[in-house]
């Protein structure tokens, strides 16, 4: 086992944004104890600095970019690379000072050219509490569940697009907009939710557990979203599969959710770039499907499901390990220093 990184949190002019109260980064929170990716040290001392805020929520304007560059700049004539989180739905590359600078984010398309980006977890709780996940029985007919927002509000502008081919890379929803300096993609999510979801309902091949939401959790009150958070953990833990679709960015939340409950993910692939592929053998934990079949999603999950009652218990346990060793909090950390910052040093 490697040391712990010794980390220099180098914030520059920042103080963080209005917006980022809400943001519970995977490593961008400086603590009373530290950060997550090691052991605060002075720049002198360190081997990597961290950027703390998530950048989305402090760089605003053509300025504020320049200022976080600076910091990056900064901190390569100290010898140290910056870390720097995007937890947001904008899936271009970015630009913050590489090949000085490790961007870590959320969301991705994988036939975009990134230089020194790499594909982050979102951070989700344990449903167990650190605890053995209690695995789903084997039954010849499997339950796929989704609980979600479907709702396609750009289905207009999207009429015409065919989920067998790849998101156009200029469909953004604020093209052109100055003033976002992350403009959101356009709601392709929606979309392929609500076909996803229509072609599972009608299957009998599968037991189609689904729950449609109007909105984001987060849009709910706060009353609303605490009775909504028990019920969805439930609606997990009582399904075999479960149905993790991009939402506005080229990620689902839901698959680490789901891997955390030690179900079987059902990934529909949308050039996602998925994290840790270099240690998590994806084929292993979910069961991946093209866009192009779309429509026969069921088809791949009672193909899979018939590979038997050992195999499904071995899909669901090893799902678990994989997000306790490398898709947690603390396995992503190790990721991030033994796999990036330490390979990239050399």
């Amino acid at each position: 086992m490697n040391a712990p990184l010794r980390v220099a949190v180098t914030p520059g002019p920042f103080t963080p944004g209005v917006s980022a109260s809400w943001r519970s980064m995977t490593l961008a929170d400086p603590t009373a104890d530290g950060v997550v990716l090691g052991e605060v040290t002075p720049v002198a001392d360190a081997d990597v600095a961290l950027f703390p805020y998530e950048i989305a929520s402090v760089v605003r304007t053509p300025a504020d970019l320049d200022a976080l560059r600076s910091v990056v700049s900064a901190n390569a004539r100290a010898g140290l690379r910056t870390v720097v989180c995007l937890d947001h739905d904008h899936c271009r590359p970015v630009s913050v000072g590489q090949p000085d600078a490790i961007v870590l984010r959320t969301s991705m398309i994988a036939s975009m050219d990134y230089v020194g980006e790499h594909a982050m977890p979102p951070r989700v709780e344990d449903p167990w509490a650190g605890g053995p996940a209690q695995t789903r029985p084997w039954n010849p007919v499997p339950r796929v569940g989704f609980m979600g927002r479907v709702d396609a509000a750009q289905t207009r502008l999207l009429a015409a697009y065919d989920p067998a081919e790849p998101a156009p890379a200029g469909f953004s929803r604020s093209e052109g907009a100055p003033e976002e300096m992350f403009p959101l993609p356009v709601d392709l999510g929606g979309l392929l939710r609500r076909r996803a979801i229509a072609g599972l309902s009608a299957s009998t091949r599968v037991e189609s557990s689904i729950v449609v939401r109007d909105r984001f959790f987060g849009h709910y009150d706060a009353a609303d979203r605490r009775a909504m958070r028990s019920e969805y953990g439930a609606h997990l833990a009582d399904s075999d599969y479960v149905l993790c679709v991009r939402g506005y960015g080229n990620y689902s939340i839901r698959l680490f959710e789901t891997l955390a409950m030690g179900r079987v993910p059902v990934v529909l692939e949308s050039e996602l770039v998925l994290p840790c592929a270099d240690v998590v053998d994806w084929d292993a934990i979910a069961v991946r499907v093209r866009l192009a079949d779309i429509d026969r999603i069921d088809a791949a999950v009672a193909a899979a499901h018939a590979d038997g009652p050992e195999a499904f218990e071995d899909r669901q346990r090893t799902a678990r390990q994989a997000w306790l060793r490398w898709l947690c909090v603390d396995g992503f950390a190790r990721y991030v220093a033994d796999v990036i910052v330490r390979a990239d040093r050399g």
